[in-house]
């Protein structure tokens, strides 16, 4: 409808404030100060808003490219939250298609600890092309939900995560886990009154995309 169109042009004008002069997206408005997690977030969002068809100016993702490919590059293994941070990173660069398949081989043949690392990673995968590496990525995964931190630096959450895991498996067509998925988000979704925007936010685009596929096939 008309207002929520116009809350989403206002959500494009206002990330549009927070960029900074390398390209990357600051945390406040004329703020130094990047969360990486953050950033790339703002990107995705700009991507499905593009999708949809709402106009984002090339200039306010061009240059954010550039310094995301640069980052992806660089990147070294800290922790398991750096490592989903660059899974998201990789997925959401392959969106625009500027998939970098060899930081993808790095991350895929390394360490992998964090629960959505390998499916952020299956579905850049399945965008770059490459079904079968993508699939073969979460064949047999069981890596279990960890402990969260107050303050994790990629705002992770038990619901937030499953919410990342059912897109994902929206991503790679897996219409037989897409259910199951559902139910396990909506259940944590009822189990509280109060939810951070990340929890939220992922949940909304995966029950949105989910539900849409489900639809489709009935």
């Amino acid at each position: 409808n008309n207002r929520s169109e116009a809350i989403i042009r206002e959500a494009i004008r206002k990330i549009s404030s927070f960029q900074m002069a390398n390209g990357d997206f600051s945390v406040w408005p004329g703020s130094n100060y990047v969360n990486d997690w953050a950033s790339v977030y703002a990107a995705h969002f700009l991507s499905e808003a593009a999708h949809k068809g709402f106009y984002v100016p090339e200039n306010l993702t061009k240059s954010w490219l550039l310094v995301q490919r640069e980052k992806a590059d660089r990147y070294v293994r800290k922790n398991q939250w750096d490592e989903s941070m660059q899974a998201y990173r990789l997925y959401v660069l392959a969106l625009y298609d500027r998939a970098m398949i060899g930081a993808m081989n790095r991350l895929r043949e390394g360490e992998k600890q964090n629960t959505v690392t390998p499916w952020l990673l299956a579905a850049a995968y399945e965008k770059a092309g490459f079904s079968e590496t993508a699939h073969s990525l979460i064949s047999g995964n069981g890596l279990p939900f960890g402990e969260y931190p107050l303050f994790a630096e990629n705002f992770a959450s038990r619901l937030r995560d499953r919410a990342i895991i059912l897109f994902a498996a929206h991503e790679l067509k897996l219409k037989e886990q897409i259910f199951p998925g559902i139910s396990a988000v909506v259940k944590e979704l009822n189990q509280s009154d109060f939810y951070d925007t990340q929890s939220l936010g992922f949940s909304l685009l995966a029950l949105g995309k989910s539900t849409a596929v489900r639809s489709d096939s009935l």
